[in-house]
């Protein structure tokens, strides 16, 4: 007996057929009459065509005679079979399938069953073995939803019953979820790793958004986000060694995936054209720049970036951010672009700065002076951008990353403000790092506003020219220059160097900037009028910090009349006056002015005398001290000594006694009867008397 029971392979609808052939057969002695079935499957369709955004596939073609690999409530086979994405491109595959009769592929409570028991959880995955498919509409325009599947989980959607035809089925297959790699995201890691590892390389899991399910790519939506990320991926953070401390990009886990942009962060504000503001702490956290100042305190996210040129342009767009002053990206922006063999994975980010900053950066300078056409104010931009390139046969990616800092103003303590043109950095994978500055001025104000005419003589040019010292933790930019005699009136400068430097940390440290005319150890010489004598000046800045703000400076001059009689008599006379100066932000200041009057005389070589008056007047914010010391010293043939006396006096504020001491300071006594005599000498002077 033959019974034939018409049917479908669920979920993908193919109308197939099972005849059952029953027969009796007598066997064996003493003879039985054995009942013996045997079930045969034959597909009806073999080809069947998909219009719905939730199956990445257009048509499902079976190439093979179903295999039966297991039996149960429902008898379960493997087909081979050929499917086609959106693009038209074949791939070949082998799907599980379960035979469903026509009775129960009609009713909507038996196929939810038959889904939550039979096939979800345990028939449902597809191997792709890396294939490349379209997973989302239209792949005829700029932009890219084609990806290597390594495997796709698919389901079954129950249709309203007024929607199919009466003799369809009331199922539908659907993808809901793929397994994927996201070329930009291996990029990235691998590069900013620096290892090609097979962790970085891992499939990421993905499935399709409502939004795009419902209304598919709105061309209208500018932002193209069609899937979602199941388990975000680790938030793109290139080391703060790449990116040159200018910004260190730490972003919030990517959690869905844009046709244009490449994987996104916070994909649910993220999709749609009515998506709310961006969220500074969200997008950027606590990123900083120049490892210091919270970049979500200078950062105007408060509109949406226009996208619209990617869908036209997005090649363009490495080049457009540096180009185009008024164009900016307030969200990163990955691609991935190839050329030839290769994978070019892109980052860029350019961010608008607000209007009206304040703190450590602020406007360029007040209204009230001229402004430069080449840079006008209120333009300072911060562009971060990289490339990173992974070729077939490399073990690691390529990367190079460039930060730029433009139009923006040092301004510390209302004394100092240095002007930036630009300060840029560029790294790249086993090259010395390029840093290069420009500045367009600096200028003294305050108590400071002595300098300004010391600083008129500083050739302003940048540090072009600099020597660059990587460090452990930043890198150190030097420069230095021999400059000429300076004169202020009667006061001549000479043998002045200038020195200068700029430390870029690559942590949360402040940037530190130092200019110097000389140094304590080789000061400049001075002359005024007959006199001379010494001096220095260093200048040294930092962003944050109880000490942002250093300024150390001496000079001393005088004069010194020497004679000669006959080169029996020798000897000379010297008046010297000198000041010392040191500021501190933090509140630590010292000025100190002092008066050396002395004079020597030798006879022959045998007998020599010297005399020296040292006065000294110093304030150090909550005191002021006087000191005298008188040092006579006496050489008659092989014999010499010296004798000090020293008197100090104080006078502290907020009403304290005048000639009172702290007692972290102790009287120093130099050249009193202790200094004169030990106690060997003591004992025996003593014992003479008793």
């Amino acid at each position: 007996m033959r019974t034939i029971r018409d049917g479908f392979l669920f979920p993908f609808g193919h109308r197939a057929s099972i005849e059952t052939i029953t027969r009796r057969e007598i066997d064996g002695a003493p003879p039985l009459a054995a009942l013996r079935q045997r079930e045969e499957i034959s597909v009806r369709e073999f080809e069947r065509t998909y219009a719905s955004r939730e199956l990445p596939f257009r048509r499902v073609q079976l190439t093979g005679q179903p295999r039966r690999i297991d039996s149960g409530a429902h008898t379960v086979y493997e087909i081979e079979a050929t499917v086609s994405d959106a693009a038209r491109t074949s791939t070949n595959c082998v799907l599980t399938a379960l035979f469903v009769p026509l009775h129960e592929a009609r009713n909507a409570g038996v196929l939810a069953g038959i889904a939550a028991a039979e096939y979800e959880g345990r028939r449902d995955v597809l191997e792709l073995r890396d294939q490349r498919i379209v997973l989302a509409d239209p792949p005829d325009e700029r932009g890219g939803t084609d990806f290597t599947v390594e495997s796709m989980t698919l389901g079954a959607k129950i249709l309203d019953p007024g929607g199919v035809g009466a003799l369809d089925p009331l199922f539908t297959v659907v993808m809901k979820s793929a397994r994927v790699r996201l070329p930009a995201v291996e990029q990235l890691q691998g590069a900013a790793g620096g290892t090609r590892s097979r962790a970085a390389r891992r499939p990421v899991p993905i499935r399709l958004t409502r939004r795009y399910v419902e209304l598919g790519l709105d061309k209208a939506d500018t932002k193209q986000v069609f899937a979602e990320i199941i388990e975000p991926i680790a938030g793109l953070s290139i080391p703060a060694e790449r990116a040159g401390g200018l910004a260190s990009p730490k972003f919030p886990d990517m959690d869905g995936v844009s046709r244009l942009m490449g994987p996104v962060s916070d994909v649910r504000n993220f999709a749609g054209a009515d998506a709310p503001p961006i969220d500074p702490a969200a997008l950027i956290g606590d990123t900083r720049l120049l490892g210091t100042i919270a970049l979500k305190e200078i950062v105007d996210l408060s509109q949406a970036s226009d996208l619209g040129f990617l869908t036209t342009e997005p090649d363009a767009l490495f080049e457009k951010v540096v180009k185009e002053p008024a164009f900016v990206l307030r969200r990163p922006v990955i691609t991935s672009v190839r050329t030839g063999s290769a994978i070019e994975t892109r980052f860029v980010w350019k961010p608008k700065i607000m209007d009206a900053l304040s703190g450590l950066l602020a406007q360029r300078d007040p209204p009230s002076d001229p402004p430069d056409p080449l840079r006008p104010p209120g333009r300072m931009q911060l562009i971060v951008r990289g490339k990173m390139t992974l070729a077939p046969e490399a073990a690691a990616a390529e990367l190079v990353v460039e930060g730029r800092l433009t139009n923006f103003v040092l301004s510390l303590a209302g004394m100092v403000k240095v002007d930036f043109n630009e300060v840029r950095f560029v790294s790249r994978t086993g090259k010395k790092t390029e840093v290069t500055t420009s500045i367009a001025k600096i200028a003294f104000a305050g108590p400071l506003a002595f300098a300004e005419e010391i600083r008129k003589a500083i050739p302003i040019g940048g540090f072009g020219d600099a020597a660059i010292s990587p460090q452990p933790d930043g890198v150190v930019v030097k420069y230095g220059l021999q400059l000429p005699a300076v004169g202020l009136g009667v006061l001549s400068l000479q043998n002045i160097a200038f020195n200068s430097s700029l430390s870029l940390p690559f942590v949360e440290n402040p940037v530190g900037i130092r200019f110097a005319l000389s140094e304590r150890s080789n000061p400049f010489i001075v002359s005024v009028a007959p006199f001379g004598g010494t001096g220095f000046f260093a200048l040294e800045m930092r962003t944050s910090g109880p000490d942002s703000l250093s300024v150390e400076a001496a000079i001393e001059f005088g004069g010194i009349i020497t004679f000669n009689l006959l080169d029996i008599v020798k000897g000379g006379v010297y008046v010297l006056a000198g000041v010392y100066m040191v500021i501190r932000s933090g509140g630590s200041h010292a000025i100190s002015a002092h008066l050396r009057i002395g004079g020597y005389v030798d006879v022959l070589g045998l007998i020599s005398v010297s005399i020296e008056l040292y006065l000294a007047l110093t304030f150090d914010g909550s005191r002021l001290r006087g000191m005298a010391r008188l040092t006579i010293g006496v050489k008659v043939l092989f014999f010499s000594k010296s004798f000090s006396f020293e008197v100090e006096k104080e006078i502290a504020h907020l009403g304290a006694i005048p000639g009172s001491r702290s007692p972290a300071t102790p009287r120093r006594r130099v050249g009193d009867f202790r200094s004169l005599v030990d106690r060997p000498q003591w004992e025996s002077y003593c014992r003479a008397f008793a």
